[in-house]
């Protein structure tokens, strides 16, 4: 029997780069590094529920609050609410839900834009051994996590951005797709796993096919 959505209270909000967005909430259940949290606002009177959204959850499993990392669309439902919430507010949650990387182990992740929360859940979970991290973002002030990633993986951290300055030696100046395509070696005996928009997916996906990954050693997790 699926279960009512809860009410959980806001603990913060903090304002990133652009619209970028990180929401934390007070958390009630147990989860693994991967899943997702349905999120949505409890409807004023008179008002029609606002449609549910799937949010990978940003923060580790050993954190006592949930982290969610959002864009705001200002032609959205639910985002444009979702920025103005303040500590103590409420939200409906439901799960946490899905099986998104997990299986710790050595593996390719490929982040794109707000698609980079699960790999901040498990880096925050200790399960970086054997990982690289390759960091998609449309503008530099967008790399969520940018520093940490950094002094965690080293020389195993790419970030791509097609708005990068052409001096600047952090950055790959141009898409993760181009980034795979000029890639001298590329891991054929490990999992790849993407995570973003479905543009940034699916053109990834073909990528990485075209450089000879197996269509099976690919697992995604698409935002709509």
């Amino acid at each position: 029997m699926a279960q009512s959505p809860r009410r959980l209270k806001v603990l913060s909000q903090t304002r990133l780069g652009g619209n970028l967005r990180l929401l934390a909430i007070e958390r009630d259940a147990p989860f693994r590094a991967g899943q997702l949290l349905g999120l949505s606002l409890p409807p004023s009177p008179g008002e029609s529920a606002i449609p549910q959204r799937l949010y990978s959850i940003a923060s580790g499993e050993g954190e006592a609050h949930w982290e969610l990392l959002y864009s705001v669309e200002e032609e959205g439902l639910l985002t444009p609410r979702l920025s103005r919430l303040e500590p103590g507010d409420r939200v409906l949650v439901e799960g946490p839900s899905g099986n998104f990387a997990s299986e710790a182990g050595p593996a390719v992740w490929v982040g794109g834009g707000t698609g980079i929360a699960p790999f901040v859940s498990l880096a925050r979970s200790g399960k970086t051994e054997g990982c690289s991290l390759i960091h998609a973002a449309s503008r530099i002030d967008l790399f969520y996590c940018e520093g940490y990633f950094e002094g965690l993986f080293g020389p195993s951290y790419f970030r791509c951005c097609s708005r990068a300055d052409e001096a600047d030696p952090r950055y790959f100046r141009g898409r993760a797709t181009e980034f795979i395509a000029g890639l001298r070696d590329v891991p054929q005996a490990l999992p790849w796993l993407l995570c973003g928009g479905s543009e940034f997916v699916v053109t990834t996906r073909e990528a990485l096919i075209a450089r000879g990954i197996p269509y099976a050693r690919i697992l995604s997790e698409v935002y709509f």
